[in-house]
């Protein structure tokens, strides 16, 4: 591109008569001073207002821009609102937007949604275009300005695009205003090599996910469950799902998103989850390794791995009086399978698990937690298993697994390194119903084809054939 030819910017602006009132034009007047500002001729803004639905394709064409900035009104489902002939809403869904932006992907390089709600818009238009950003979540006018002035403020300071929307979300921190992880940037190479790390398969089936790269979606119960542990006292949760709805990764996750170097992570993935992550300590209790049925060796194996002395021998009496003396940092056990652990480990008894709770809540000033996996509630699954200890019912937040957002499942989708279609990708919402284990078999037998060159339907026949087995998690849409 020559450089002497202005990257232009098309600025459109809805603010429907039937929706609350909004800003737009003192965003659109604080860009325009910004890049004034910077005395650059690298950025031209145009502008277009009150825009229809037939007004999109129109502008882009006359204007033929490279970065193309939406502000107005979204909803909770994803839908941008346009203006129809009367100035009332039009809203537009992510697909029809993600179908148009296809037609102009060799054109656009960078899409700003400003607007409530618009990040599956992103993740839609995100298959097509490089820079994709949107909002995951409702975003106050004062933030949506703040937001736009330290973008276009760093583009104008020849900034990358990357570089602009991290300075954008801190124009909304140095504003005092407290929704900075509102935004979201996507990018269309969602995956990119990190050198030294062997080739991994981007859809996991088989096993639990461990690496939090490959992890997608429960924004909603991660969020609550770091709120839980990130202030004293820690507080205990129970994850509740059904074989296969993916607790165990969930439970991998917690442990190891926040200590994971940033290089290793996806765009975009957040890891900031708690306020100083060195000071914490993690322990993963997998109930179906036997050797945690002895009740010694699972005694022993949380000492060593919180670097404390094992005595010889490990009784519940000096378990109790070292943790109690000697636990001065965050502390969160993670009890996998714990219903195993209840039905098949007698050495567990109801006297181990009331030693467990009293250290939890009376003897380590708050420091430790406990986070456990189960395919009922704790005090349902104690009452079925002939156990009586208090310990079950400390878990004062349960969080159920079910099916991701459409948002996370796109997310998800858009992590294969061969594009999918339009069509792929809505087949595959459909059939999995947002599931992730049906999403990851559906995406890695289609991604089997695509790199085998097979350009015929018969991968959904053997994708539906592979969910087949799982079909009960689609029971947990029925559930209260």
């Amino acid at each position: 591109m020559n450089s002497d030819i202005p990257i232009k910017i098309l600025f459109l602006a809805a603010d429907p008569s039937d929706e609350s009132r909004l800003r737009l034009f003192q965003e659109l007047r604080d860009i325009k001073a910004r890049l004034q500002i910077a005395k650059s001729e690298k950025y031209q803004l145009e502008q277009q207002e009150s825009v229809r639905v037939g007004d999109i394709t129109q502008a882009i064409f006359d204007i033929q821009p490279q970065i193309i900035h939406f502000s107005g009104h979204g909803k909770s489902t994803g839908e941008l609102c346009f203006e129809n002939e009367v100035g009332k809403v039009q809203p537009v869904k992510p697909d029809a937007l993600a179908a148009m932006f296809k037609l102009f992907s060799l054109q656009v390089s960078c899409v700003v949604l400003n607007a409530c709600y618009s990040e599956i818009q992103a993740v839609a238009i995100a298959q097509h275009i490089p820079f994709v950003i949107g909002m995951n979540d409702a975003i106050g006018d004062k933030a949506a300005i703040a937001f736009a002035v330290g973008f276009y403020k760093a583009l104008a300071a020849n900034r990358s695009i990357e570089d602009a929307y991290q300075f954008g979300r801190v124009e909304i921190q140095l504003q005092g205003i407290p929704e900075h992880l509102t935004p979201v940037l996507y990018r269309k190479e969602l995956y990119k090599p990190v050198i030294g790390r062997e080739e991994r398969s981007p859809f996991i089936t088989g096993t639990p996910i461990t690496d939090p790269r490959y992890f997608f979606g429960r924004n909603y119960e991660l969020k609550r469950l770091f709120n839980l542990l990130k202030r004293h006292p820690l507080q205990n949760a129970a994850i509740i799902g059904k074989k296969r709805s993916g607790k165990t990764s969930l439970l991998h996750y917690l442990k190891n998103i926040t200590t994971t170097p940033t290089e290793n992570l996806r765009l975009n993935q957040k890891y900031s989850w708690l306020p100083h992550p060195e000071n914490y300590k993690w322990i993963f209790v997998d109930f179906q390794d036997q050797r945690m049925a002895n009740r010694e060796r699972l005694l022993s194996y949380i000492l060593e791995s919180l670097g404390m002395k094992v005595p010889n021998p490990c009784n519940l009496d000096y378990f109790m009086d070292l943790m109690s003396e000697n636990l001065h940092n965050p502390t969160i056990i993670l009890l996998d399978e714990i219903g195993v652990g209840l039905q098949r480990c007698p050495e567990l008894d109801d006297a181990f698990w009331e030693c467990l709770r009293s250290l939890a809540t009376n003897s380590t000033d708050g420091n430790l937690a406990f986070v456990l996996a189960t395919h009922s509630s704790p005090i349902e699954l104690a009452h079925n298993t002939g156990h009586s200890s208090p310990f079950f019912n400390i878990f004062g937040y349960t969080a159920t697994l079910g099916a991701l957002t459409e948002a996370e499942a796109r997310e998800l989708i858009a992590s294969s390194p061969i594009p999918f279609t339009d069509e792929d990708i809505e087949w595959i919402l459909t059939q999995s119903h947002c599931f992730p284990l049906l999403l990851q078999i559906l995406c890695m037998e289609r991604l089997f084809t695509l790199e085998d060159g097979e350009d015929d339907e018969n991968w959904q026949e053997e994708g539906l054939r592979q969910i087949k087995p799982f079909a009960h998690l689609l029971d947990t849409q029925n559930e209260g």
